[in-house]
């Protein structure tokens, strides 16, 4: 997880650096030219590396599936106003990002959340397929319908058998 490694990103850096200084120290003491080069080297592949794995996260967020995702944050968006609160099963900060609105996610007794919807009040319930949650999350709308009522669904495929996301209007 590559956000993991930003607390790690200084003491990384050092110790490139203190590599990269004694491979130039080292190699200067033969030929400076030549330590001059393979010091740019290292530095250009280094640069190209760290492109190309930017550039195949990027393209990885922008699949459709994701994309069917961001849709239904902009449906929460313009569905709900500022102050109320959106419950999901996973993705909570991507759908925080998209919708601009108040984000809890899933407890994990099904008691428990039924107890959060009765406190918290809030506009909708999402269920997302993107990442596996627990079945009971999945059920949990079928169990409940004087509870929750499916307002929109988002699916990956055009003969949508395959859902992506589901948003619920929670009957407070």
């Amino acid at each position: 997880e590559p956000r993991y490694l930003i607390l790690m990103l200084p003491q990384i850096s050092i110790i490139a650096a203190i590599g990269l200084e004694k491979t130039f120290n080292f190699i200067k003491t033969k030929n400076k030219p030549t330590a001059i080069a393979v010091l740019l080297l290292i530095l250009i592949f280094s640069i190209f590396i760290q492109i190309k794995t930017a550039d195949s996260l990027i393209k990885s967020k922008l699949s459709p599936e994701f994309n069917e995702f961001k849709n239904a944050a902009f449906y929460v968006k313009d569905h709900s106003d500022k102050i109320d609160t959106v419950i999901i099963n996973s993705m909570q900060m991507e759908l925080a990002y998209y919708s601009e609105r108040r984000i809890i996610g899933f407890v994990a007794i099904e008691e428990n959340l039924i107890k959060t919807i009765n406190e918290q009040k809030p506009k909708y319930l999402m269920l997302n397929a993107l990442y596996p949650s627990e079945q009971w999350m999945y059920d949990f709308p079928s169990k409940h319908p004087d509870l929750l009522e499916l307002e929109q669904a988002y699916f990956k495929d055009e003969s949508k058998s395959q859902p992506i996301a589901a948003i619920f209007k929670v009957n407070n």
